[in-house]
């Protein structure tokens, strides 16, 4: 049964591919811009053996990032029938641009835009679309699996008697979000709802041992799993300063001159 001919990709379809495939072509050039290949290519073609003994780097993988980069323009291969290792990889116009000592470089570029922050950012992008409180879930807010850890060891969401407390993980988030930015209460959020509402949960589980009864029962928890090992978690409280007013101030033990 003869097969039928794939029709050839539109001009709108070949750049929607490029589009797409964009990511792992910047991240490829960022990586050959990093090694300084085309650099080391000025002088002629070299062998893959050749490149990575240069630049410290694995042959096989090595390869396949230069055969990556051949398919989409960056750099030739040459001697395709033997042994990869001794197959040489040779300059091409594109590659040209990452040397970093002829006119018009694009090394510069190619490091910037192709560094870890750069991808990151973009990376959370989809995040930036989303409402402010979604977005503010991914900084510094307890996740849910934490909060799995965490609920069953706060008092109960609904006392015995009077109204329901307000949500007890949007209280804990607001309180992170003081501990966090070191802001006044009055500068909380309200996202997180009143600042006093939050600041009399606080200080309400403080007076009721709340906070000492969950941070025993996490250790407990931690050291069951074998998470803790308590001779290397320990605070030297003689490097602690109780408040930035207390440096200086009169008063503490008094010693005798003699």
């Amino acid at each position: 049964m003869a097969q039928t001919p794939q029709a050839s990709l539109t001009l709108p379809q070949q750049v929607f591919g490029m589009a797409v495939l964009n990511d792992w072509i910047a991240s490829s050039i960022q990586v050959a811009a990093y090694y300084g290949i085309a650099d080391l290519l000025q002088d002629g073609p070299r062998s893959i053996a050749e490149l990575a003994a240069a630049t410290q780097t694995h042959p096989d993988s090595l390869y396949r990032l230069l055969r990556a980069l051949t398919s989409v323009g960056f750099f030739e291969e040459m001697d395709t029938d033997i042994p990869f290792a001794e197959r040489r990889f040779a300059q091409t116009p594109f590659s040209q641009c990452l040397c970093q000592d002829v006119p018009g470089s694009m090394y510069a570029m190619a490091r910037l835009f192709g560094s870890e922050w750069e991808h990151r950012s973009w990376g959370e992008l989809g995040c930036v679309c989303k409402s402010p409180i979604e977005r503010s879930m991914r900084r510094g807010e307890l996740t849910d699996e934490q909060w799995e850890k965490l609920a069953p060891l706060l008092p109960p969401q609904k006392p015995k008697v009077g109204r329901p407390a307000r949500d007890h993980r949007l209280i804990v988030n607001g309180i992170l979000w003081i501990l966090r930015t070191g802001a006044p209460w009055r500068e909380l959020p309200e996202r997180y709802g009143s600042w006093r509402t939050v600041a009399s949960r606080f200080y309400r589980w403080v007076n009721a041992g709340v906070w000492q009864r969950v941070l025993q029962a996490l250790q407990q928890q931690a050291e069951a799993q074998g998470q803790i090992d308590w001779e290397k978690h320990s605070v030297d409280s003689t490097i602690i300063r109780a408040h930035q007013h207390a440096a200086g101030a009169k008063g503490g033990i008094k010693i005798k001159k003699r």
